[in-house]
């Protein structure tokens, strides 16, 4: 298996995996996955409405760009880039793409 098939398979698990802690506890907003392998986009959201105030949350979003998978936003507690570590992914494999190129290299992870 080439390794852009290892990572969308890793990085769906990882979906997966975090969606299954949530259960539906209301009919109005709901946990969403977006998954998009053509163009290597991946989302998880929270969707819908909370009386009158509509729910569009994007928790994170992950693309592959090249030969790396770049976390453009995690607003998780544990850190999206550890779940992919567990999932067999390097460091060197991963870009946290919401910080500026600028301070990438001082993280553990790929600058680009």
């Amino acid at each position: 298996m080439d390794r852009i098939k290892q990572f969308q398979q890793a990085i769906i698990e990882v979906l997966n995996e975090y969606k299954s802690q949530f259960h539906q506890t209301s009919q109005e907003v709901w946990a969403e996955t977006v998954i998009d392998d053509t163009n290597h986009h991946y989302q998880f959201l929270w969707t819908g409405w909370r009386g009158e105030r509509h729910i569009f949350s994007v928790v994170f979003h992950i693309d592959i760009l090249g030969e790396k998978i770049h976390i453009q936003q995690d607003n998780t507690e544990i850190g999206i880039a550890n779940l992919l570590l567990e999932k067999g992914i390097s460091k060197q494999e991963i870009v946290l793409a919401y910080f500026p190129k600028a301070h990438r290299p001082y993280t553990d992870f790929a600058v680009a």
